[in-house]
């Protein structure tokens, strides 16, 4: 379970998120929420993973949110939240350092995922 950060103008409240890896590099995510307090839902967004430029990327390909009638706008922003998170666990990643003190840099090359597992292939370089 994954904690995410909901701006208070968004009456949200996400319960659990599971993330589930399939082939060909997809992943569907499923978080469970509470829109003003008493309207329970399930948001579905399926994604693709990739390698640009040495860093991963994800694609998001579908969000759905059931048969609630959220209001359009209200869609929207947590269609973008929930970009904002995948694009914020990228930068963790890609952040990392290795414990080296900045001294390396990690370009990743390759992203398989299966039914139950990812494989990350990466490069260390050391930064001149």
């Amino acid at each position: 379970m994954t904690s995410w950060l909901i701006p208070e103008d968004i009456p949200l409240e996400v319960s659990s998120v599971h993330i589930d890896f399939q082939t060909d590099n997809n992943l569907l995510t499923e978080a469970k929420t509470v829109a003003y307090g008493f309207i329970k839902f399930t948001i579905k967004v399926k994604a693709q993973v990739g390698i640009e430029a040495g860093k991963p990327t994800v694609e998001v390909t579908k969000v759905s949110f059931g048969f609630v009638p959220l209001p359009k706008l209200l869609k929207d922003r947590i269609t973008g939240l929930i970009t904002q998170q995948i694009d914020g666990l990228l930068s963790q990643i890609t952040g990392a350092q290795l414990g080296c003190n900045g001294k390396v840099d990690l370009e990743f090359t390759n992203i398989a995922t299966q039914e139950s597992t990812a494989t990350i292939t990466v490069i260390v370089k050391r930064v001149a």
